[in-house]
């Protein structure tokens, strides 16, 4: 199943690809110990809504060193 590159996923699609959990995502996204400047920032679809584009989460992921 391929994404297209400029797709909008939502926390679910993001957990699955990235392997992190809600909160780990929700941490490197706020200020502080654990923020991560790389990790692509959501972008807000409505009032209470956000998503990430597909291809700056595949991105973050392909230069993450494996573990």
């Amino acid at each position: 199943h391929t994404i297209p590159a400029m797709s909008i996923l939502r926390l679910a699609q993001v957990r699955a690809i990235t392997g992190l959990g809600k909160s780990t995502i929700y941490l490197k996204l706020a200020p502080g110990k654990y923020h991560d400047e790389k990790f692509p920032r959501p972008v807000k679809l409505g009032a209470r809504s956000v998503g990430w584009v597909a291809d700056e989460v595949f991105a973050w992921v392909a230069a993450c060193p494996s573990a």
